[in-house]
């Protein structure tokens, strides 16, 4: 299960709070690294984005109407790119 780009409602951290504390913990393998990305934080309370920041620390945050946080998203999405082109190399072809 991979939640992104949802808003910041307490009915979407249920989702990403089940996801991370059920159903990625129970796989056996690590899927790799996931992006969480949180849009709409201008839409939100400050409480309600606070909770979010707590508890998902490694999330991006951002408003694309208001062009927060996009650059951040960029760099972690090609972190992600460049993640994945080197995991390319470290599979086995055998």
């Amino acid at each position: 299960m991979r939640c992104s780009m949802w808003w910041i409602y307490p009915i979407r951290l249920g989702c990403l709070r089940s996801g991370r504390d059920g159903d990625l913990k129970e796989m056996p393998i690590t899927p790799g690294p996931m992006l969480i990305a949180f849009n709409k934080i201008d839409r939100v309370d400050g409480e309600t984005l606070a909770i979010a920041t707590e508890e998902f620390p490694q999330a991006v945050f951002i408003s694309a109407s208001e062009k927060h946080g996009l650059e951040n998203l960029r760099m972690k999405m090609g972190q992600l790119v460049d993640y994945a082109i080197g995991a390319e190399g470290r599979i086995s072809t055998e």
